[in-house]
């Protein structure tokens, strides 16, 4: 006899909560888009700056998460026709210029693949492409990571909109449910390692890949049920939520430069323990810890922050370019590599971005009346962009 869903008592009830515009996460994504930069322009210390991949997908599933659940309850289901505007008008525009823009540079000069690399990512399989071939993908070869991200941006919402109809917006049912999932998710990088199969699968699969984005959510979960979370007031410097959240953040600074980790370390050790010093680092920041919000919170950060999805987009072409022409070895091409990147990433924020941005947000839905009730704010709305 199948057991029926769980019903969520008062205190276990998923709430959305409107947590206000944070602007350490804006930080935190600079850290990430930096490390990454730093990795691509082979600048010394960031060997292992592609950790900054793993920060993103953490914090792509936190907030993903977030955003389904703040505009859902129980007597208003997903709106995904919203949902998929969204993201399509955040995504696309800076995406596609950026495709467009390598596939004419392509035809002046031969980067080893960028054709079809213009083929796949159009339609977001570049990461499976690479899985299944090892395909080189010329000045489009980052595209993988944001093919995965989209992958989860189809997924996950239908998924986790079953989750919560099924166990009725319980909190710690629906975390149960998503812990069995990472722990599946991991199983499955496990098993891939113990077959002998080749990195790059692991690497590049969506379900693999899933253990970090996934953490990502449970975690918005968490926050989102009041009667675990609690309430979410200031912390002081001594706190323990402070000083986790500054540990954490050093503790990811500190993996940036450490090189020599086996691939099998990296994917059965490193995705799901970056995740949870990344998950620690949000939850410290939406905490407001002081010794750790103010450093992300810096004004260099966030705009840094704002900014990152276009400064992963265009930062790859143009040290690919680069590194073709007169290689990456020394600090002029790097720091030449940074300078045309600074000024690709402006131009596409202010004359592609923005324009997309004030849209989406301009046809956003009137909520129901009968809503649950609502829980305390930290500020106003938070425009989670990822």
């Amino acid at each position: 006899m199948i057991a029926p869903p769980a019903v969520a008592t008062r205190n276990d009830t998923i709430s959305g909560r409107s947590l206000g515009y944070i602007p350490a996460l804006d930080g935190l994504r600079a850290v990430a888009a930096l490390a990454v930069l730093g990795f691509h322009a082979q600048i010394p210390g960031f060997g292992n700056g592609d950790i900054g991949v793993d920060i993103f997908f953490a914090l792509s599933g936190f907030l993903i998460t977030s955003i389904l659940i703040s505009r859902s309850g129980p007597r208003q289901p997903i709106n995904f026709r919203d949902f998929y505007r969204r993201r399509a008008l955040r995504l696309f525009p800076a995406y596609f210029a950026v495709v467009g823009a390598c596939v004419i540079v392509e035809l002046f000069a031969d980067y080893g693949g960028t054709f079809k690399g213009a083929v796949v990512s159009s339609v977001y399989l570049a990461n499976w492409t690479i899985a299944a071939t090892d395909a080189g993908l010329g000045t489009l070869g980052h595209m993988w990571s944001l093919s995965i991200e989209e992958q989860f941006y189809v997924i996950w919402p239908v998924l986790l909109a079953l989750l919560l109809r099924r166990l009725r917006w319980s909190g710690t049912s629906v975390l149960i449910a998503v812990s069995a999932l990472v722990l599946a998710a991991w199983l499955m990088v496990v098993s891939l390692v113990i077959a002998g199969a080749p990195a790059r699968i692991a690497s590049n699969a969506t379900p693999t890949r899933a253990v970090e984005m996934l953490i990502g959510g449970m975690l918005a979960i968490y926050i989102a049920t009041p009667g675990l979370s609690g309430a979410l007031e200031r912390c002081g410097p001594a706190s323990r939520v402070s000083i986790a959240g500054v540990v954490a953040c050093v503790a990811l600074l500190a993996l940036v430069p450490m090189t020599g980790t086996s691939e099998t370390v990296n994917s059965v050790v490193l995705w799901p323990v970056i995740a949870v010093l990344t998950c620690t680092v949000i939850y410290a920041s939406i905490r407001a810890a002081t010794p750790l919000a103010a450093p992300l919170s810096a004004r260099f950060m966030t705009a840094v922050g704002k900014r990152s999805y276009g400064l992963y987009l265009w930062h790859f072409p143009v040290l690919v370019i680069i590194d073709t022409r007169w290689g990456l070895d020394t600090w002029a091409p790097r720091l030449a590599g940074i300078g045309v990147t600074a000024v690709a990433v402006l131009l596409s924020y202010r004359f592609i971005e923005r324009p997309f941005l004030k849209r989406k947000d301009a046809r956003r839905p009137e909520p129901e009346p009968a809503r649950r009730p609502e829980v305390r704010v930290l500020g106003p709305e938070l425009p989670m962009k990822t």
